[in-house]
C-alpha cells in the first residue's frame, strides 16, 4: 500500500510540474516596425540587421581602405564587410568576424592604415594583461600588406567596463571635465 501511495504521489507531482512548466521556446514571426523621423527628402535604407544573424548590436562603425567597413558588437566581436552597392543590401555570408580575441568595442576609427579600437571589457585579474584585451585603446594593423588585419597592439590600458567606458576614438584633441577622468599617461 505504501508503494502505491508513493507512486501516485510522484505521478501527481510530476503532472503538476509538467503542467506548470513555462514554454521558453517562443518563436517571433513578426518584427516590430521601426519608425524614424527623417529630414525632408532624406532617405533611409535598411541594409542589414546584425541581431537577426546572431551578431549582436553594432554600436560602432569605421570605414577602412577601399570599400571595407568594420563594425563592433557591443558585447561581442568586431566584424568586417564590403560596403554594398547603392540599392543593394548586405548578405550575412559577406560579414566576417576578425580573427582576434578582441571585441566589446564601443569606438572604432580607421586612420594611418590601422584600425583603432576603444574596448569596454572588464579585465580578468586571473589572466596576465598580455593574454587578454580588456578596457583600453588598441591598434590593429596589417603587417604583411595582404589586406587582412593581423596584429593587435594595446596603446592605452583603461579601468572600468560597460557602456559608459571609453567610446570615442578620433583625430581631435581630448578635453576633460569634472566627470571625465583622463588616464595618467595622458596627463
Amino acid at each position: 500500500m505504501y508503494k502505491i501511495k508513493t507512486a501516485i504521489s510522484l505521478l501527481v507531482l510530476s503532472c503538476f510540474f509538467i503542467a506548470c512548466k513555462k514554454d521558453t521556446a517562443t518563436v517571433i514571426t513578426e518584427e516590430k516596425e521601426i519608425k524614424f523621423n527623417l529630414p525632408y527628402n532624406f532617405v533611409l535604407e535598411d541594409l542589414y540587421r546584425p541581431s537577426i544573424h546572431e551578431q549582436g548590436s553594432w554600436v560602432a562603425l569605421a570605414q577602412g581602405d577601399g570599400n571595407i567597413m568594420y563594425a563592433s558588437d557591443q558585447y561581442g566581436k568586431i566584424y568586417r564587410f564590403k560596403t554594398p552597392k547603392e540599392g543593394d543590401t548586405l548578405n550575412s555570408n559577406n560579414v566576417h568576424p576578425l580573427d582576434f580575441e578582441i571585441g566589446e568595442a564601443h569606438g572604432l576609427l580607421w586612420a594611418f592604415n590601422s584600425l583603432y579600437v576603444a574596448v569596454n571589457k572588464k579585465w580578468d585579474d586571473e589572466v596576465p594583461d598580455e593574454q587578454e584585451n580588456g578596457s583600453g585603446v588598441y591598434k590593429i594593423t596589417d603587417t604583411d600588406n595582404d589586406g587582412e588585419l593581423d596584429k593587435v597592439e594595446m596603446l592605452l590600458k583603461l579601468k572600468g567596463a560597460g557602456e559608459h567606458g571609453g567610446a570615442i576614438v578620433s583625430f581631435f584633441p581630448l578635453m576633460g571635465k569634472k566627470s571625465i577622468l583622463l588616464p595618467e599617461i595622458i596627463l
